[in-house]
């Protein structure tokens, strides 16, 4: 099973990547080329992710997460432990996919759920979909598509209301790092206004709601959000990660 996982998941990082150079509208030969440059680059990833599915099903998505940074060379902190227990949201920007990494390691609870963009790559990862609570974001799909995308927040936020940890990322896509990305909170004009029903939520379940991105913080007050500071020792807005 992992080696055709494996494979599968190369291949579907492959189309990734063609499509991260805006190569998807390109004729097909150009888009067989980059996936075939790509083909074996993307090998040791696949087997990586394949590990990181396994071990999501047999130890939490928590537990592989923290695996699969140690493997990867990278090191993560947190300010404070957030609640092991009752109603969280999490919401952050997304620069890369470590930052996704840490989070679910930083959270460290059985009961995460994550909402994440529709794409066949993450509904090729059985254990870590079970995890995930699509929403399709292209824009596209006409009323079906707005249908599914109210659905997966109804599901988040029942979620929620259930006392449930949930990680959320408005802007539904990889974002510039707010290191490089200019001036005050403008990165996170792109947002999703389903964060503000998702804090309202955590709120009124008398959970905890916590932004990674201090930026993101005077931009939520401004737009008059509810968040909660939640129990002692919630933890704090900031999420640290440096790498070896």
């Amino acid at each position: 099973m992992a080696e055709p996982l494996a494979r599968e998941l190369a291949m579907l990082s492959g189309e990734e990547m063609v499509a991260a150079l805006g190569l998807g509208g390109a004729p097909a030969w150009v888009r067989r080329a980059g996936r075939a440059a790509f083909a074996v680059p993307s090998w040791p990833l696949g087997r990586a992710l394949a590990r990181f599915d396994r071990r999501a099903g047999e130890a939490g998505i928590h537990v592989a997460a923290r695996e699969a940074l140690s493997g990867f060379g990278a090191r993560w902190t947190a300010d404070a432990a957030p609640p092991s227990r009752g109603a969280l949201l999490v919401v952050s920007n997304h620069p890369g996919a470590y930052d996704a990494l840490a989070l679910m390691a930083a959270i460290g609870r059985g009961d995460l759920m994550i909402v994440a963009a529709e794409r066949r790559f993450l509904r090729a990862l059985p254990h870590v979909s079970e995890r995930l609570l699509f929403v399709p974001i292209d824009g596209g799909g006409g009323g079906r598509e707005l249908a599914a995308r109210t659905a997966g927040v109804r599901r988040a936020l029942r979620h929620l209301r259930g006392g449930g940890a949930l990680l959320h990322f408005p802007a539904g896509r990889i974002e510039a790092d707010p290191a490089f990305a200019g001036d005050g909170d403008a990165p996170l004009g792109a947002w999703h206004p389903s964060a503000g029903a998702l804090l309202r939520a955590a709120a009124a379940a008398g959970g905890a709601s916590r932004l990674r991105s201090s930026r993101g913080c005077t931009r939520l007050g401004r737009s008059g959000w509810p968040s909660r500071a939640g129990p002692s020792g919630a933890g704090s807005a900031r999420w640290r990660r440096s790498s070896r």
